[in-house]
């Protein structure tokens, strides 16, 4: 049936709503609402079930952090010997592999040799040295320290003297004022070796000569002690060189005069292998199988 119609006012118009006259007189020269204005306002009807949305699947998708390996090179022509240490270079990439074999590859394109340099000795450790001459410094396990030319492969000089064993670590400085670099070696004498290039012509006592366009000498500085056992790991932190060794203690060196700074007898449980800079602080590593990290700054570690 129709619904029943409101009754008529006296000039046949329907009857006045219940809305305020100065509201009505507004809606009367605005005009018409546009229909989905209205329809958005008009309430839903009783007994209307709202649609539910479908619930949202969780992503199967993994996101994955952290690095990826795009090459894996393998030292098949010397029977995939286990490599020791690597050294990045202007001139490309130096690798030692356990027989002390000294590879150089392209920085480019790592699977591509440039250069070989064969050693009879097992290799410890690799140091840059940048400036007019750079150099590679390699800590082996017999007495001496071979220094080559970056650039040219060529073996510039071999520094004697300044250990009885084993050389495991290296670890280049800048000297006072830029004039000069300092580089510390470390070995199984417990003992850390300070070495400077400098301007010279490397006639003097404890001095080497550099041959090249520039003269250039390597000269042996004094030796810290202090560890009790192999010193393994070194790390230059501004004015400040880090040591770790066997004797499970980091110490802390001045390194404008050699100073000692600063023991931590018991810094691991067992030797300390390794030492970096992460975030504010150092991270060590040790043969405990623990990482732990130390404060740079303050009185006391």
């Amino acid at each position: 049936s129709m619904p029943a119609q409101p009754p008529a006012s006296p000039t046949g118009s329907a009857a006045p709503s219940s809305v305020a006259p100065s509201a009505a007189a507004s809606a009367a020269t605005a005009g018409p609402a546009p229909a989905s204005a209205s329809s958005a306002k008009r309430p839903p009807s009783k007994g209307a079930v709202p649609k539910k949305l479908p619930k949202r699947k969780p992503s199967k998708k993994k996101v994955e952090y952290g690095i990826t390996c795009t090459k894996t090179i393998k030292f098949g022509s010397h029977g995939d010997q286990p490599v020791r240490c690597a050294l990045a270079t202007r001139s490309g990439v130096w690798t030692a592999d356990w027989s002390g074999t000294l590879v150089i590859r392209d920085s480019e394109h790592a699977d591509k040799i440039k250069y070989e340099l064969p050693s009879k000795t097992v290799v410890w450790c690799l140091a840059y040295v940048d400036g007019p001459m750079p150099m590679v410094w390699v800590g082996q396990e017999r007495a001496g320290i071979p220094v080559y030319s970056s650039e040219t492969r060529q073996l510039l000089c071999t520094l004697s003297g300044g250990h009885s064993g084993n050389v495991l670590a290296l670890c280049v400085a800048e000297g006072e004022g830029g004039g000069s670099v300092h580089v510390f070696s470390s070995g199984n004498d417990f003992s850390i070796r300070r070495w400077i290039v400098e301007d010279g012509s490397g006639i003097a006592n404890g001095t080497f000569s550099v041959p090249g366009p520039t003269k250039v000498q390597i000269r042996k500085a004094e030796a810290l002690h202090w560890h009790g056992n192999n010193v393994r790991s070194m790390l230059k932190i501004g004015p400040t060189l880090w040591s770790g060794s066997d004797d499970r203690a980091i110490c802390l060196w001045r390194i404008l005069d050699g100073a000692r700074l600063e023991s931590v007898e018991d810094a691991h449980e067992l030797g300390v292998l390794c030492m970096v800079i992460a975030g504010q602080g150092v991270w060590s590593s040790g043969y405990d199988g623990r990482v732990k990290e130390w404060s740079i700054g303050g009185a006391a570690r």
